[in-house]
Protein backbone atom coordinates (compact mmCIF):
# COMPACT_ATOMS: atom_id res chain seq x y z
CA UNK A 1 0.00 0.00 0.00
CA UNK A 2 1.05 3.33 -0.87
CA UNK A 3 1.39 5.88 2.09
CA UNK A 4 0.79 9.79 0.21
CA UNK A 5 1.59 13.36 0.70
CA UNK A 6 -1.59 15.29 1.70
CA UNK A 7 -1.51 17.22 -1.71
CA UNK A 8 -1.48 13.78 -3.76
CA UNK A 9 -4.45 12.68 -1.70
CA UNK A 10 -6.56 15.85 -2.44
CA UNK A 11 -5.32 15.64 -5.85
CA UNK A 12 -6.76 11.53 -5.84
CA UNK A 13 -9.88 13.23 -4.38
CA UNK A 14 -10.13 16.26 -6.66
CA UNK A 15 -10.16 14.43 -9.89
CA UNK A 16 -12.42 11.28 -9.14
CA UNK A 17 -14.88 14.23 -8.01
CA UNK A 18 -14.37 15.52 -11.40
CA UNK A 19 -15.00 12.83 -13.37
CA UNK A 20 -18.03 11.96 -11.22
CA UNK A 21 -19.31 15.86 -11.91
CA UNK A 22 -18.37 14.93 -15.85
CA UNK A 23 -21.15 11.90 -15.40
CA UNK A 24 -18.06 9.43 -15.74
CA UNK A 25 -18.74 5.73 -14.16
CA UNK A 26 -15.05 5.94 -12.76
CA UNK A 27 -16.24 9.05 -10.83
CA UNK A 28 -17.19 9.22 -7.09
CA UNK A 29 -19.09 12.57 -5.42
CA UNK A 30 -17.41 14.25 -2.15
CA UNK A 31 -20.33 13.27 -0.69
CA UNK A 32 -20.07 9.50 -1.18
CA UNK A 33 -15.98 9.83 -0.30
CA UNK A 34 -17.81 11.39 2.81
CA UNK A 35 -19.98 8.63 3.67
CA UNK A 36 -17.96 5.71 3.07
CA UNK A 37 -15.58 7.35 5.34
CA UNK A 38 -17.76 7.98 7.76
CA UNK A 39 -19.76 4.48 8.04
CA UNK A 40 -16.58 2.89 7.33
CA UNK A 41 -15.18 4.34 10.59
CA UNK A 42 -18.58 3.79 12.89
CA UNK A 43 -17.95 0.11 11.48
CA UNK A 44 -13.94 0.22 12.57
CA UNK A 45 -15.00 1.75 15.43
CA UNK A 46 -17.92 -1.05 16.77
CA UNK A 47 -15.27 -4.09 15.50
CA UNK A 48 -13.16 -2.44 18.56
CA UNK A 49 -15.26 -1.84 21.28
CA UNK A 50 -17.55 -5.39 21.03
CA UNK A 51 -15.22 -6.92 23.00
CA UNK A 52 -15.29 -4.77 26.39
CA UNK A 53 -16.99 -4.98 29.41
CA UNK A 54 -19.87 -3.04 29.18
CA UNK A 55 -18.81 -0.34 31.59
CA UNK A 56 -16.01 0.91 29.57
CA UNK A 57 -18.12 1.80 26.16
CA UNK A 58 -21.56 3.39 28.16
CA UNK A 59 -21.83 6.26 25.51
CA UNK A 60 -19.71 7.48 22.27
CA UNK A 61 -19.04 10.97 22.13
CA UNK A 62 -18.49 12.55 18.16
CA UNK A 63 -16.13 15.19 18.02
CA UNK A 64 -16.63 16.92 14.98
CA UNK A 65 -14.57 20.22 13.22
CA UNK A 66 -15.55 22.50 10.87
CA UNK A 67 -13.49 21.20 7.70
CA UNK A 68 -15.06 17.47 5.79
CA UNK A 69 -12.98 15.65 8.81
CA UNK A 70 -16.02 17.26 10.51
CA UNK A 71 -18.40 16.17 8.10
CA UNK A 72 -16.49 12.46 8.39
CA UNK A 73 -17.87 12.82 12.04
CA UNK A 74 -21.37 13.92 11.32
CA UNK A 75 -21.65 10.28 9.27
CA UNK A 76 -20.13 8.31 11.55
CA UNK A 77 -22.81 9.41 14.24
CA UNK A 78 -25.17 8.88 11.93
CA UNK A 79 -24.55 5.70 11.29
CA UNK A 80 -23.87 4.49 14.84
CA UNK A 81 -27.13 5.87 16.26
CA UNK A 82 -28.74 3.82 13.92
CA UNK A 83 -26.47 0.61 14.14
CA UNK A 84 -25.89 0.75 17.80
CA UNK A 85 -27.55 0.61 20.81
CA UNK A 86 -24.71 2.72 22.72
CA UNK A 87 -26.03 6.44 23.02
CA UNK A 88 -24.32 8.64 21.10
CA UNK A 89 -23.84 12.78 21.00
CA UNK A 90 -22.02 14.65 19.05
CA UNK A 91 -20.37 17.51 19.81
CA UNK A 92 -19.22 20.53 17.06
CA UNK A 93 -17.29 23.53 17.80
CA UNK A 94 -19.21 25.49 15.21
CA UNK A 95 -23.08 26.06 14.10
CA UNK A 96 -24.42 23.83 11.16
CA UNK A 97 -24.90 26.97 9.53
CA UNK A 98 -21.06 27.08 8.73
CA UNK A 99 -20.48 23.83 7.58
CA UNK A 100 -20.01 24.20 4.05
CA UNK A 101 -20.37 21.56 0.95
CA UNK A 102 -20.42 17.59 1.94
CA UNK A 103 -19.85 18.61 5.75
CA UNK A 104 -22.88 20.88 5.40
CA UNK A 105 -24.70 17.97 3.46
CA UNK A 106 -24.05 14.88 6.20
CA UNK A 107 -25.00 17.30 8.88
CA UNK A 108 -28.16 17.95 6.98
CA UNK A 109 -28.81 13.88 6.86
CA UNK A 110 -28.00 13.41 10.48
CA UNK A 111 -29.49 16.74 12.81
CA UNK A 112 -33.08 14.43 12.78
CA UNK A 113 -31.55 11.49 14.18
CA UNK A 114 -28.26 12.60 16.35
CA UNK A 115 -28.41 14.14 19.53
CA UNK A 116 -25.66 16.76 19.07
CA UNK A 117 -24.71 20.30 20.79
CA UNK A 118 -23.26 23.23 18.52
CA UNK A 119 -20.67 25.81 18.65
CA UNK A 120 -19.15 23.90 21.94
CA UNK A 121 -16.20 25.62 23.66
CA UNK A 122 -15.58 22.84 25.63
CA UNK A 123 -17.03 19.47 27.11
CA UNK A 124 -19.65 18.59 29.30
CA UNK A 125 -18.07 16.99 32.12
CA UNK A 126 -20.04 13.97 31.42
CA UNK A 127 -18.38 13.10 27.82
CA UNK A 128 -15.13 12.67 29.23
CA UNK A 129 -16.21 10.46 32.44
CA UNK A 130 -16.11 7.33 32.33
CA UNK A 131 -17.55 5.10 30.11
CA UNK A 132 -17.30 7.43 27.54
CA UNK A 133 -15.59 5.99 23.63
CA UNK A 134 -14.06 9.49 22.05
CA UNK A 135 -14.54 9.36 18.50
CA UNK A 136 -11.90 12.47 16.92
CA UNK A 137 -13.10 14.48 14.13
CA UNK A 138 -12.32 18.02 15.13
CA UNK A 139 -9.00 19.00 12.71
CA UNK A 140 -7.85 17.10 9.61
CA UNK A 141 -5.14 16.92 7.09
CA UNK A 142 -4.96 20.78 6.49
CA UNK A 143 -4.03 21.28 10.17
CA UNK A 144 -0.36 23.82 10.21
CA UNK A 145 0.56 24.48 14.06
CA UNK A 146 -0.78 23.88 17.48
CA UNK A 147 -4.54 23.53 17.30
CA UNK A 148 -5.87 26.73 19.10
CA UNK A 149 -9.10 28.02 20.81
CA UNK A 150 -12.06 25.50 21.17
CA UNK A 151 -9.93 22.68 19.51
CA UNK A 152 -7.14 23.27 22.09
CA UNK A 153 -9.50 23.47 24.90
CA UNK A 154 -11.36 20.16 23.61
CA UNK A 155 -7.93 18.30 22.93
CA UNK A 156 -6.66 18.90 26.63
CA UNK A 157 -9.78 17.54 27.69
CA UNK A 158 -9.47 14.29 25.83
CA UNK A 159 -6.12 14.02 26.64
CA UNK A 160 -6.49 14.60 30.65
CA UNK A 161 -9.22 11.97 30.52
CA UNK A 162 -7.23 8.79 29.85
CA UNK A 163 -10.22 7.49 27.77
CA UNK A 164 -10.30 5.63 24.43
CA UNK A 165 -10.03 7.47 21.36
CA UNK A 166 -10.56 6.52 17.52
CA UNK A 167 -9.04 9.81 15.02
CA UNK A 168 -10.68 10.27 11.73
CA UNK A 169 -8.11 10.14 8.93
CA UNK A 170 -5.25 11.92 11.46
CA UNK A 171 -5.47 12.75 15.18
CA UNK A 172 -6.61 16.59 15.37
CA UNK A 173 -3.33 18.28 15.24
CA UNK A 174 -0.82 15.98 13.94
CA UNK A 175 0.32 17.94 10.75
CA UNK A 176 -0.34 14.81 7.81
CA UNK A 177 3.10 15.85 6.19
CA UNK A 178 5.54 16.63 8.50
CA UNK A 179 4.38 14.51 11.87
CA UNK A 180 4.57 17.44 13.96
CA UNK A 181 2.02 16.62 16.74
CA UNK A 182 2.66 18.93 19.96
CA UNK A 183 -0.86 19.16 21.30
CA UNK A 184 -2.36 16.73 19.42
CA UNK A 185 -4.96 14.64 20.52
CA UNK A 186 -3.56 11.37 21.64
CA UNK A 187 -5.29 8.37 19.90
CA UNK A 188 -5.53 4.20 20.21
CA UNK A 189 -6.85 3.62 16.59
CA UNK A 190 -6.08 6.01 13.73
CA UNK A 191 -8.77 4.86 10.45
CA UNK A 192 -6.79 6.81 7.84
CA UNK A 193 -9.11 7.27 4.14
CA UNK A 194 -7.73 6.32 1.25
CA UNK A 195 -4.05 6.12 1.41
CA UNK A 196 -1.94 6.76 4.48
CA UNK A 197 -0.58 10.08 4.96
CA UNK A 198 2.96 10.33 5.79
CA UNK A 199 3.22 12.26 8.98
CA UNK A 200 1.60 9.38 10.30
CA UNK A 201 4.98 7.55 10.33
CA UNK A 202 6.99 10.58 11.23
CA UNK A 203 7.96 12.36 14.23
CA UNK A 204 4.96 12.67 16.63
CA UNK A 205 2.92 10.58 14.14
CA UNK A 206 3.33 6.80 15.57
CA UNK A 207 3.53 8.27 19.22
CA UNK A 208 -0.22 9.47 18.79
CA UNK A 209 -1.91 7.61 16.49
CA UNK A 210 -1.61 4.06 17.91
CA UNK A 211 -3.10 1.48 15.70
CA UNK A 212 -3.81 2.54 12.16
CA UNK A 213 -6.02 1.22 9.84
CA UNK A 214 -7.05 2.16 5.68
CA UNK A 215 -10.74 2.55 4.51
CA UNK A 216 -10.87 2.65 1.01
CA UNK A 217 -13.24 5.20 -0.23
CA UNK A 218 -13.85 3.96 -3.70
CA UNK A 219 -11.20 5.69 -5.67
CA UNK A 220 -11.00 5.08 -9.64
CA UNK A 221 -8.37 1.92 -10.11
CA UNK A 222 -6.18 3.74 -12.10
CA UNK A 223 -5.78 6.74 -9.78
CA UNK A 224 -5.24 4.59 -7.01
CA UNK A 225 -2.37 2.86 -9.21
CA UNK A 226 -0.59 5.87 -10.29
CA UNK A 227 -0.55 7.38 -7.42
CA UNK A 228 2.47 9.36 -6.07
CA UNK A 229 4.01 7.69 -2.88
CA UNK A 230 6.16 8.95 -0.77
CA UNK A 231 6.90 5.50 0.71
CA UNK A 232 5.21 1.76 1.27
CA UNK A 233 3.57 0.26 3.57
CA UNK A 234 2.61 -3.40 3.86
CA UNK A 235 -0.67 -4.05 5.29
CA UNK A 236 -3.53 -6.62 5.14
CA UNK A 237 -4.00 -7.17 1.23
CA UNK A 238 -0.28 -7.07 1.08
CA UNK A 239 -0.10 -10.19 3.76
CA UNK A 240 -2.66 -12.07 1.76
CA UNK A 241 -1.10 -11.90 -1.50
CA UNK A 242 2.21 -13.73 -0.23
CA UNK A 243 0.04 -16.77 1.44
CA UNK A 244 -1.78 -19.72 -0.48
CA UNK A 245 -3.51 -22.53 0.60
CA UNK A 246 -1.91 -25.61 2.31
CA UNK A 247 -1.31 -28.41 -0.47
CA UNK A 248 -4.04 -31.45 0.63
CA UNK A 249 -1.39 -33.68 0.06
CA UNK A 250 0.86 -31.96 1.91
CA UNK A 251 3.53 -33.92 5.09
CA UNK A 252 5.84 -32.19 7.35
CA UNK A 253 8.92 -32.49 4.68
CA UNK A 254 6.29 -30.21 2.24
CA UNK A 255 6.83 -27.17 4.99
CA UNK A 256 10.72 -27.43 5.65
CA UNK A 257 12.87 -28.21 8.96
CA UNK A 258 14.04 -24.78 10.94
CA UNK A 259 16.83 -24.90 12.95
CA UNK A 260 17.04 -22.64 15.68
CA UNK A 261 20.41 -22.14 17.81
CA UNK A 262 20.63 -19.95 20.70
CA UNK A 263 20.45 -20.06 24.59
CA UNK A 264 23.24 -19.82 27.04
CA UNK A 265 23.63 -20.83 30.80
CA UNK A 266 20.84 -19.61 32.85
CA UNK A 267 18.92 -18.11 29.26
CA UNK A 268 17.38 -20.56 27.68
CA UNK A 269 13.89 -18.97 27.02
CA UNK A 270 14.75 -16.53 24.47
CA UNK A 271 15.46 -19.85 21.91
CA UNK A 272 12.39 -21.55 23.00
CA UNK A 273 10.15 -18.34 22.30
CA UNK A 274 11.68 -18.71 18.72
CA UNK A 275 11.11 -22.35 18.50
CA UNK A 276 7.72 -22.20 19.67
CA UNK A 277 7.57 -19.21 16.52
CA UNK A 278 8.98 -21.34 14.17
CA UNK A 279 6.53 -24.02 14.92
CA UNK A 280 3.30 -21.73 14.55
CA UNK A 281 4.80 -20.10 11.73
CA UNK A 282 4.26 -23.45 9.72
CA UNK A 283 7.74 -25.12 9.23
CA UNK A 284 6.84 -28.72 9.35
CA UNK A 285 9.70 -29.38 11.35
CA UNK A 286 11.57 -27.32 14.43
CA UNK A 287 14.61 -28.26 16.03
CA UNK A 288 15.93 -25.94 18.66
CA UNK A 289 19.46 -26.40 19.64
CA UNK A 290 21.87 -25.19 22.91
CA UNK A 291 24.62 -25.18 24.37
CA UNK A 292 24.99 -28.53 26.96
CA UNK A 293 25.09 -26.23 30.01
CA UNK A 294 21.91 -24.39 28.92
CA UNK A 295 19.17 -24.26 31.51
CA UNK A 296 16.73 -25.15 28.64
CA UNK A 297 13.76 -27.62 28.03
CA UNK A 298 11.73 -28.52 25.20
CA UNK A 299 8.46 -26.77 25.84
CA UNK A 300 6.39 -29.08 23.17
CA UNK A 301 6.52 -32.66 22.49
CA UNK A 302 6.77 -31.92 18.68
CA UNK A 303 9.66 -29.80 18.89
CA UNK A 304 13.12 -31.72 18.39
CA UNK A 305 15.65 -30.58 20.98
CA UNK A 306 19.14 -31.16 20.95
CA UNK A 307 22.10 -29.96 23.52
CA UNK A 308 25.26 -29.79 21.38
CA UNK A 309 28.91 -29.60 23.00
CA UNK A 310 30.15 -30.51 26.60
CA UNK A 311 27.56 -30.64 29.41
CA UNK A 312 29.06 -27.58 31.08
CA UNK A 313 29.63 -25.63 27.82
CA UNK A 314 27.86 -22.58 29.02
CA UNK A 315 27.67 -20.70 25.37
CA UNK A 316 28.53 -22.26 21.28
CA UNK A 317 32.14 -22.72 21.19
CA UNK A 318 34.14 -23.86 18.38
CA UNK A 319 34.89 -27.47 19.39
CA UNK A 320 30.75 -27.56 19.12
CA UNK A 321 31.24 -27.44 14.73
CA UNK A 322 31.16 -31.30 14.11
CA UNK A 323 27.81 -31.50 16.50
CA UNK A 324 26.74 -28.11 14.05
CA UNK A 325 27.40 -29.96 11.00
CA UNK A 326 25.24 -33.25 12.46
CA UNK A 327 22.60 -30.73 13.19
CA UNK A 328 22.71 -28.66 9.72
CA UNK A 329 21.84 -32.46 8.18
CA UNK A 330 18.68 -31.58 6.29
CA UNK A 331 17.62 -28.28 7.26
CA UNK A 332 16.13 -25.90 4.93
CA UNK A 333 16.71 -22.88 7.04
CA UNK A 334 18.33 -21.68 10.31
CA UNK A 335 17.31 -19.12 12.98
CA UNK A 336 20.97 -17.90 15.25
CA UNK A 337 21.38 -15.76 18.03
CA UNK A 338 18.45 -15.45 20.47
CA UNK A 339 19.86 -15.80 24.07
CA UNK A 340 23.35 -16.66 22.68
CA UNK A 341 24.88 -13.74 25.06
CA UNK A 342 28.32 -12.22 24.97
CA UNK A 343 30.62 -14.75 26.13
CA UNK A 344 29.84 -17.36 22.44
CA UNK A 345 32.70 -17.51 20.08
CA UNK A 346 32.36 -16.58 16.37
CA UNK A 347 33.14 -20.00 14.85
CA UNK A 348 29.78 -21.09 14.83
CA UNK A 349 28.10 -18.07 13.71
CA UNK A 350 31.09 -17.93 10.76
CA UNK A 351 29.96 -21.60 9.79
CA UNK A 352 26.43 -20.98 9.46
CA UNK A 353 27.39 -17.78 7.03
CA UNK A 354 29.36 -19.94 5.32
CA UNK A 355 26.71 -22.26 4.34
CA UNK A 356 23.99 -21.16 1.55
CA UNK A 357 20.66 -22.07 3.57
CA UNK A 358 18.28 -18.98 3.79
CA UNK A 359 19.07 -17.66 7.80
CA UNK A 360 17.58 -15.36 10.03
CA UNK A 361 20.18 -13.80 12.81
CA UNK A 362 18.67 -12.05 15.74
CA UNK A 363 19.94 -10.54 18.98
CA UNK A 364 23.31 -11.20 20.72
CA UNK A 365 23.89 -12.85 17.36
CA UNK A 366 23.84 -9.15 15.89
CA UNK A 367 26.11 -7.98 17.98
CA UNK A 368 28.62 -10.85 17.48
CA UNK A 369 28.20 -10.14 13.65
CA UNK A 370 29.09 -6.44 14.24
CA UNK A 371 32.17 -7.52 16.16
CA UNK A 372 33.22 -9.51 12.96
CA UNK A 373 31.70 -7.74 9.72
CA UNK A 374 34.35 -9.97 7.92
CA UNK A 375 32.32 -13.10 8.12
CA UNK A 376 29.29 -11.50 5.91
CA UNK A 377 31.20 -11.47 2.77
CA UNK A 378 31.30 -15.46 2.62
CA UNK A 379 27.41 -15.33 2.43
CA UNK A 380 25.97 -17.19 -0.54
CA UNK A 381 22.38 -17.67 1.16
CA UNK A 382 19.58 -15.23 1.64
CA UNK A 383 19.88 -13.38 4.95
CA UNK A 384 17.54 -11.77 7.53
CA UNK A 385 18.51 -9.10 10.06
CA UNK A 386 16.04 -8.33 13.18
CA UNK A 387 17.61 -5.55 14.96
CA UNK A 388 16.07 -3.39 17.93
CA UNK A 389 17.74 -0.09 17.81
CA UNK A 390 20.28 -0.68 20.43
CA UNK A 391 21.17 -3.98 17.98
CA UNK A 392 20.89 -1.35 14.94
CA UNK A 393 23.84 1.07 16.30
CA UNK A 394 26.00 -1.34 16.58
CA UNK A 395 25.74 -3.01 13.12
CA UNK A 396 26.24 0.47 11.87
CA UNK A 397 29.29 1.26 13.97
CA UNK A 398 30.56 -2.60 12.77
CA UNK A 399 29.79 -1.98 9.22
CA UNK A 400 31.47 1.55 9.43
CA UNK A 401 28.11 3.31 7.81
CA UNK A 402 26.29 6.43 10.39
CA UNK A 403 24.60 5.53 13.06
CA UNK A 404 22.96 9.45 13.54
CA UNK A 405 21.20 9.26 10.21
CA UNK A 406 17.34 8.75 10.41
CA UNK A 407 16.22 5.26 10.86
CA UNK A 408 15.05 4.59 7.18
CA UNK A 409 17.91 5.47 6.01
CA UNK A 410 19.92 3.23 8.06
CA UNK A 411 18.02 0.54 6.93
CA UNK A 412 18.49 1.07 3.74
CA UNK A 413 22.21 1.95 4.15
CA UNK A 414 23.27 -1.44 5.85
CA UNK A 415 20.69 -3.05 3.67
CA UNK A 416 22.98 -2.28 1.08
CA UNK A 417 26.26 -2.66 2.74
CA UNK A 418 25.70 -6.19 4.39
CA UNK A 419 23.29 -7.45 0.96
CA UNK A 420 20.89 -8.68 3.82
CA UNK A 421 17.52 -8.27 4.31
CA UNK A 422 16.99 -5.50 7.27
CA UNK A 423 13.86 -5.65 9.61
CA UNK A 424 14.53 -3.08 12.22
CA UNK A 425 11.89 -3.26 14.68
CA UNK A 426 9.99 -0.84 16.58
CA UNK A 427 6.93 1.16 15.85
CA UNK A 428 6.06 1.01 12.03
CA UNK A 429 9.05 -2.04 12.00
CA UNK A 430 10.76 -1.22 8.56
CA UNK A 431 11.98 -3.49 6.29
CA UNK A 432 14.21 -3.29 3.44
CA UNK A 433 16.06 -4.72 0.96
CA UNK A 434 19.47 -4.70 -0.42
CA UNK A 435 17.79 -3.23 -3.98
CA UNK A 436 16.69 -0.06 -1.87
CA UNK A 437 12.70 -0.94 -0.99
CA UNK A 438 11.39 0.12 1.51
CA UNK A 439 8.10 -0.42 3.62
CA UNK A 440 6.75 0.08 6.78
CA UNK A 441 4.20 -2.79 8.80
CA UNK A 442 0.90 -1.20 9.54
CA UNK A 443 0.12 -3.93 12.17
CA UNK A 444 1.06 -4.23 16.07
CA UNK A 445 1.29 -2.10 19.07
CA UNK A 446 1.89 -1.83 22.62
CA UNK A 447 1.00 -5.80 23.43
CA UNK A 448 4.07 -6.34 21.71
CA UNK A 449 6.11 -4.36 24.64
CA UNK A 450 7.51 -7.51 26.59
CA UNK A 451 10.22 -9.51 26.97
CA UNK A 452 10.59 -12.04 24.31
CA UNK A 453 8.08 -10.83 21.69
CA UNK A 454 11.26 -9.93 19.30
CA UNK A 455 12.15 -14.26 19.78
CA UNK A 456 8.98 -14.67 18.54
CA UNK A 457 9.38 -12.67 15.41
CA UNK A 458 12.76 -14.30 14.82
CA UNK A 459 11.01 -17.97 14.85
CA UNK A 460 7.92 -16.79 12.33
CA UNK A 461 10.16 -15.37 10.29
CA UNK A 462 12.44 -18.84 10.51
CA UNK A 463 9.66 -21.07 9.50
CA UNK A 464 8.61 -18.97 6.87
CA UNK A 465 12.14 -18.96 4.95
CA UNK A 466 12.03 -22.55 6.10
CA UNK A 467 8.77 -22.89 3.82
CA UNK A 468 10.84 -21.77 0.91
CA UNK A 469 9.52 -18.33 1.13
CA UNK A 470 11.90 -15.69 -0.12
CA UNK A 471 13.61 -13.80 2.35
CA UNK A 472 12.18 -10.44 1.76
CA UNK A 473 8.58 -11.88 1.99
CA UNK A 474 9.56 -13.83 4.41
CA UNK A 475 10.66 -10.81 6.68
CA UNK A 476 7.18 -8.45 5.82
CA UNK A 477 4.78 -11.51 6.48
CA UNK A 478 6.81 -12.41 9.55
CA UNK A 479 6.41 -8.76 11.05
CA UNK A 480 2.88 -8.41 9.69
CA UNK A 481 1.71 -12.10 11.38
CA UNK A 482 4.11 -11.40 14.79
CA UNK A 483 2.30 -7.69 14.86
CA UNK A 484 -1.45 -8.80 13.72
CA UNK A 485 -0.89 -11.58 16.62
CA UNK A 486 -0.59 -9.01 18.96
CA UNK A 487 -3.23 -6.63 17.87
CA UNK A 488 -5.91 -9.65 18.12
CA UNK A 489 -4.64 -10.49 21.94
CA UNK A 490 -8.25 -10.11 23.93
CA UNK A 491 -6.75 -9.31 27.40
CA UNK A 492 -5.23 -6.72 28.68
CA UNK A 493 -1.93 -5.26 26.57
CA UNK A 494 0.10 -4.58 29.15
CA UNK A 495 -1.02 -8.23 30.53
CA UNK A 496 0.36 -10.11 27.23
CA UNK A 497 3.42 -12.79 27.45
CA UNK A 498 5.52 -13.97 24.36
CA UNK A 499 4.24 -16.79 25.24
CA UNK A 500 0.95 -15.59 24.98
CA UNK A 501 1.91 -14.23 21.53
CA UNK A 502 3.55 -17.47 20.33
CA UNK A 503 -0.16 -19.04 20.93
CA UNK A 504 -1.90 -15.95 18.74
CA UNK A 505 0.15 -16.63 16.11
CA UNK A 506 -2.16 -19.10 15.19
CA UNK A 507 -4.89 -16.06 15.12
CA UNK A 508 -3.38 -13.75 12.92
CA UNK A 509 -2.80 -16.80 10.39
CA UNK A 510 -7.01 -17.27 10.36
CA UNK A 511 -7.37 -13.48 9.94
CA UNK A 512 -5.37 -13.51 7.16
CA UNK A 513 -6.90 -16.11 5.56
CA UNK A 514 -9.15 -19.28 6.77
CA UNK A 515 -7.33 -21.90 4.72
CA UNK A 516 -3.64 -20.41 6.16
Amino acid sequence: MKIVAVNEMRRLEAEAMRRAADGRADGITGADMMELAGSGAALRLLHWIEKWPARQRMRIIVLAGKGNNGGDAWVAARFLQRECKIPVTLFSVCKRSELKGDAAYHAELAQYNVEYEEAVEELPPFAVSAGSVIIDGLLGTGIKGAPMGAYKRIIEQVNASNLPVMALDVPSGLDADTGDGAGAIHADLTVTMGFPKQGIFLKDGPAVCGRVEVIGIDLPLDLANDAQAVAEAFDLEDARRLISRRRSDGYKGTYGHLLVLGGCGGYGGAPILSALGGVRGGAGLVTLGVPGGCLANPPLASLIFRRIGAADDGCFKASMLKDLYTLLYNKTAVAYGPGTGGEAEPQILEELLATDLPMVIDADGLRLLAKNPQMLPRRQGETVLTPHLGEMQALMIGFGLDETAPLMTQAVELAKRTGCVVVLKGRFTIVTEPNGRLTLNMSGGPALSTAGSGDVLTGVIGALLAQGMAAANAARLGVFLHGMAGDLWKGAQRAMSADDLAEMISEAWKEISVLS
